[in-house]
């Protein structure tokens, strides 16, 4: 699951979960227990994916712009034929 280490002892953890057959995605704030384990605080948030883009579209204007570009920004498309290890004559199965 995506983490983001925010110190040595403390992260921000993502989860998707499932409760009454309904999907929701987790954030929640975890910190590092004396036993070595990772213990969720009560701060956090659990909404469904509709929510969140509900939530992203209201904070999208108040991030930076630098940060608004990058995401808005598709991602590049790897094209099999430009992979030095795969050439489109090869007859193994290519996962895209």
């Amino acid at each position: 699951m995506p983490e983001i280490q925010t110190n040595d002892s403390n992260r921000i953890f993502i989860e998707e979960k499932e409760f009454k057959g309904r999907e929701y995605i987790d954030v929640r704030k975890q910190f590092l227990g004396d036993n070595g384990d990772w213990i969720s605080t009560r701060k956090g948030l659990t909404v469904t994916p509709e929510e969140w883009e509900e939530i992203i579209e209201v904070l999208l204007p108040m991030l930076s712009e630098e940060f608004q570009e990058k995401i808005s920004s598709p991602e590049p498309q790897t094209n099999p034929d430009d992979v030095p290890f795969l050439s489109a004559s090869d007859d193994a199965d290519i996962p895209f």
